[in-house]
């Protein structure tokens, strides 16, 4: 944990750079000019969105942050800025091979970058969107779906197996949807298709948390302020394994999956009440999940910080990924 950093994406709009046992923030970059909604690290960049419509990529030059001081910044100029949800972005994906990229917004559109290319011709799209435009590329949109009726919180990409693996949006609309992948890195086309629709949930999608290689992925659904249901579902079988009850959380932001020390998958949920709860997800099959941790998110991030919620955090050690809101 030492040597570990935590990349946060902040409601100021900047991008900071902490230790975990350190409170003092090490490093502030300022990413946009609204606030943050998430933020994912993909090879040696980091990838922002934001209410400001845009997703942006930064770039992270090799061992960019052994030596630094809380005003400086280790991160080089903007390298990519698509301009082209016409609405808030809320989440970001990011392909295993790092070739693709999957953003989603509160237009309840699902939008599908190539980062192996720097063409923006041949957009596969059912919409008109002639106000799309791109600056300081190497993205390009090759797929655009009208993915849901109402605005998509949640987004994770999961596996079955080896050779079979599929993204699940959620949405305010409760609905699950799950899509099939079909990657053409040779002619930089990708196809991406709805394979099921899961609509038993009974209130709106908050968060959809899971990771490439968990075998598990959750999906957190409120009825009301005070009160969180998620769903346990199996990447093997995209089945429902079991559901829980919970008013630990209120309104919960943003989660994610991890693997403790001793591999067993973590479920981590951030809220408006300044609460971080995380659940062992390895005792499903006990009557409920364990409740290991429930406190309220760590002051001195917050004093370092006093006006900015933290809306989500990632790790550069990609074992101990998490997301948190303050």
């Amino acid at each position: 944990v030492d040597t570990m950093l935590v990349v946060s994406a902040s409601e100021d709009g900047s991008i900071r750079i902490w230790r975990p046992t350190d409170p003092e923030q090490r490093c502030v970059y300022d990413a946009h000019a609204q606030p943050l909604n998430d933020i994912v690290i993909s090879n040696e960049s980091i990838l922002t969105s934001s209410l400001d419509k845009t997703v942006r990529s930064w770039q992270i030059p090799m061992n960019a942050f052994t030596n630094y001081d809380s005003t400086s910044s280790a991160m080089t100029p903007q390298i990519a800025q698509p301009v082209s949800h016409l609405d808030e972005v809320t989440s970001i994906c990011v392909s295993r091979d790092n070739s693709l990229v999957f953003t989603v917004s509160r237009d309840a559109y699902l939008f599908v970058w190539s980062l192996l290319s720097t063409k923006n011709d041949d957009c596969d799209m059912d919409t008109d969107m002639a106000k799309t435009r791109m600056s300081k590329q190497p993205f390009h949109i090759i797929q655009s779906i009208k993915a849901h009726d109402e605005t998509i919180l949640g987004m994770a990409l999961v596996r079955s197996d080896a050779q079979h693996h599929f993204l699940v949006t959620g949405s305010v609309d409760k609905k699950i949807k799950i899509w099939t992948i079909t990657n053409n890195k040779n002619e930089d086309k990708c196809s991406i298709k709805r394979l099921k629709t899961d609509t038993t949930i009974n209130g709106p999608v908050s968060f959809v948390a899971g990771q490439y290689d968990m075998p598990y992925f959750v999906v957190g659904e409120n009825q009301s302020f005070d009160s969180l249901t998620f769903h346990l579902y199996a990447s093997s079988t995209l089945e429902r394994l079991k559901t829980y009850k919970t008013a630990t959380c209120q309104w919960p932001l943003s989660s994610c999956l991890t693997l403790n020390e001793h591999n067993h998958c973590i479920l981590t949920i951030g809220s408006t009440s300044h609460e971080l709860c995380s659940y062992d997800l390895s005792l499903i099959h006990s009557t409920d999940s364990k409740l290991f941790a429930s406190y309220t998110s760590k002051i001195e991030y917050r004093t370092s910080v006093p006006s900015e919620w933290i809306t989500s955090i990632e790790s550069l050690d990609s074992k101990e990924l998490f997301y948190l809101v303050t």
